[in-house]
């Protein structure tokens, strides 16, 4: 129960933060997001899975110019295979700071990411306690309200996620 009052504090902060960002840039710095990839594991499990990501972020640069802030979900669409546990379904919630880098004169975007993350809310292949969680996406920008992205998240030890997405911008 602590773990979740902490992560909700945590989640209520950055939903504060996000809406201070709005109400300086009437919602012209938040984005959303979807995507499918592959979730890769180690070695011991006998297939990598699909999953999906879910994504709201926003432009903090009122406290740091291309300083961003994240929430992000992830879940198994189609699960992992484990010798051990047969299958594993793996759902993540996290939430991260974001630094955005544009490359003069291109549509081309870099933003690594590092946050903590609530590991697999479902099975136990972490520990349900909080961990660190690291990341970027490299993305185009397709027109000024919608951007594609390729992204890759370490979820602690045993999963990387790599996902291709689309994001849209309020």
């Amino acid at each position: 129960m602590k773990r979740v009052l902490v992560f909700t504090t945590a989640f209520l902060m950055a939903s504060t933060l996000s809406l201070s960002a709005a109400d300086q840039t009437a919602l012209g710095s938040v984005y959303v997001g979807a995507g499918v990839g592959i979730e890769a594991v180690p070695t011991q499990y006998e297939s990598s899975g699909i999953a999906m990501s879910l994504k709201v972020g926003s432009k903090l640069d009122y406290l740091l110019p291309k300083l961003g802030g994240e929430i992000e979900y992830t879940k198994s669409l189609i699960q992992v295979k484990s010798s051990v546990t047969n299958k594993v379904d793996v759902a993540t919630l996290g939430a991260y700071f974001t630094y955005e880098i544009n490359f003069k004169n291109s549509p081309i975007f870099v933003r690594p990411r590092l946050g903590i993350m609530l590991p697999n809310t479902g099975d136990k292949i972490n520990s349900t306690d909080f961990g660190l969680s690291s990341g970027a996406d490299l993305g185009v920008s397709l027109s000024k309200r919608a951007n594609a992205y390729l992204g890759y998240t370490n979820m602690g030890e045993t999963i990387n996620n790599y996902i291709l997405g689309i994001e849209y911008r309020f």
